[in-house]
Protein backbone atom coordinates (compact mmCIF):
# COMPACT_ATOMS: atom_id res chain seq x y z
CA UNK A 1 0.00 0.00 0.00
CA UNK A 2 1.07 3.32 -1.14
CA UNK A 3 1.91 6.42 1.61
CA UNK A 4 -0.75 8.11 0.27
CA UNK A 5 -3.14 5.21 0.66
CA UNK A 6 -2.50 4.32 4.22
CA UNK A 7 -2.48 7.92 4.90
CA UNK A 8 -5.98 8.17 3.75
CA UNK A 9 -6.84 4.89 5.14
CA UNK A 10 -5.36 6.04 8.78
CA UNK A 11 -7.61 9.36 8.91
CA UNK A 12 -11.26 7.85 6.85
CA UNK A 13 -11.18 4.58 9.13
CA UNK A 14 -9.11 5.21 12.88
CA UNK A 15 -8.41 8.76 13.73
CA UNK A 16 -10.48 9.68 15.99
CA UNK A 17 -8.98 12.97 16.41
CA UNK A 18 -6.31 15.11 14.28
CA UNK A 19 -3.23 13.38 13.95
CA UNK A 20 0.24 15.68 14.32
CA UNK A 21 2.33 14.03 11.28
CA UNK A 22 4.98 12.34 13.80
CA UNK A 23 1.62 10.85 15.28
CA UNK A 24 0.43 9.50 11.61
CA UNK A 25 4.16 8.35 10.78
CA UNK A 26 4.45 6.34 13.88
CA UNK A 27 0.61 4.87 13.24
CA UNK A 28 2.16 3.83 9.80
CA UNK A 29 5.09 2.49 10.92
CA UNK A 30 3.49 0.01 13.13
CA UNK A 31 1.12 -1.27 10.72
CA UNK A 32 3.80 -2.23 8.66
CA UNK A 33 4.23 -0.02 6.19
CA UNK A 34 7.72 -0.18 5.00
CA UNK A 35 10.58 2.46 4.30
CA UNK A 36 14.06 2.46 3.04
CA UNK A 37 14.35 6.44 4.01
CA UNK A 38 16.59 8.03 6.72
CA UNK A 39 13.32 9.80 8.03
CA UNK A 40 10.02 8.54 7.45
CA UNK A 41 8.32 11.22 9.11
CA UNK A 42 9.57 13.80 6.43
CA UNK A 43 8.53 11.55 3.59
CA UNK A 44 5.05 11.20 5.17
CA UNK A 45 4.98 15.39 5.62
CA UNK A 46 6.23 15.55 1.61
CA UNK A 47 3.07 13.52 1.16
CA UNK A 48 0.84 15.65 3.24
CA UNK A 49 1.70 18.40 1.77
CA UNK A 50 0.68 16.90 -1.64
CA UNK A 51 -2.44 15.47 -0.31
CA UNK A 52 -3.32 19.15 0.83
CA UNK A 53 -2.12 21.17 -1.80
CA UNK A 54 -2.60 19.29 -4.81
CA UNK A 55 -5.74 16.70 -3.87
CA UNK A 56 -7.06 18.63 -1.33
CA UNK A 57 -7.39 15.28 0.71
CA UNK A 58 -6.65 16.40 3.67
CA UNK A 59 -6.03 19.59 5.75
CA UNK A 60 -3.70 21.14 8.79
CA UNK A 61 -5.85 22.15 12.04
CA UNK A 62 -3.79 23.84 14.53
CA UNK A 63 -3.65 20.53 16.17
CA UNK A 64 -2.84 18.08 13.76
CA UNK A 65 -4.14 16.70 9.98
CA UNK A 66 -7.83 15.62 9.10
CA UNK A 67 -9.00 14.32 6.33
CA UNK A 68 -11.61 16.35 3.75
CA UNK A 69 -14.68 15.42 2.30
CA UNK A 70 -12.42 14.58 -1.06
CA UNK A 71 -10.14 12.77 0.89
CA UNK A 72 -12.93 10.33 2.47
CA UNK A 73 -14.34 10.35 -1.41
CA UNK A 74 -11.19 9.28 -2.80
CA UNK A 75 -10.76 6.57 0.15
CA UNK A 76 -14.00 5.11 -0.45
CA UNK A 77 -13.15 4.98 -4.04
CA UNK A 78 -9.95 3.10 -3.40
CA UNK A 79 -10.96 0.59 -0.82
CA UNK A 80 -14.15 -0.32 -2.71
CA UNK A 81 -11.85 -1.13 -6.10
CA UNK A 82 -9.11 -2.38 -3.88
CA UNK A 83 -12.22 -4.78 -1.93
CA UNK A 84 -13.17 -5.95 -6.04
CA UNK A 85 -9.71 -6.46 -7.00
CA UNK A 86 -9.68 -9.26 -3.75
CA UNK A 87 -13.03 -10.76 -4.58
CA UNK A 88 -12.00 -11.19 -8.35
CA UNK A 89 -9.11 -12.77 -7.21
CA UNK A 90 -10.48 -15.04 -4.62
CA UNK A 91 -13.19 -16.14 -7.44
CA UNK A 92 -10.48 -16.79 -10.22
CA UNK A 93 -8.30 -18.48 -7.79
CA UNK A 94 -11.48 -20.78 -6.70
CA UNK A 95 -11.93 -21.59 -10.49
CA UNK A 96 -10.82 -25.41 -11.83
Amino acid sequence: MSVRWAILNLLAEDATAPMTTGDIAEALLKAGIQTGGKSFSANVSAVLSGMNHNRKEVVAKTNGWVITEIGKSAWTHISAKRQAQKQQFTLSSNVQ
